[in-house]
C-alpha cells in the first residue's frame, strides 16, 4: 500500500514517504517492537504471521516464561 507506483503523482509519493518514515520511527524501538511481536503471538487471527522467522523462538520462550507463573497461580487456586 505504502510502496511507491509509477503511476502515483508527486503528492501521493510524499504521502507514502511521510507515512513510512512516521511509522518506521514509532515502531523501530526495541521494547515496542517485543509488545507488538507477543501481542501477535497471542492474537488467534494473526498468530505467528508477522513475526520475523530470526524472532520467533525467541517470542515463544518469552510467551512460555510470562505465561507459566499465571499458569501455577491459576492451578493453585
Amino acid at each position: 500500500m505504502l510502496l511507491m507506483q509509477e503511476e502515483d503523482t508527486d503528492l501521493t509519493k510524499e504521502f507514502k514517504k511521510e507515512m513510512r518514515d512516521y511509522l518506521n520511527e514509532k515502531y523501530e524501538d526495541e521494547d515496542t517492537q517485543k509488545l507488538l511481536d507477543m501481542a501477535s503471538c497471542l492474537e488467534p487471527r494473526f498468530k505467528m504471521d508477522f513475526i520475523t522467522a530470526d524472532s520467533k523462538p525467541q517470542v515463544k520462550a518469552r510467551v512460555t516464561s510470562e505465561m507459566m507463573p499465571i499458569m501455577r497461580c491459576q492451578l493453585q487456586h
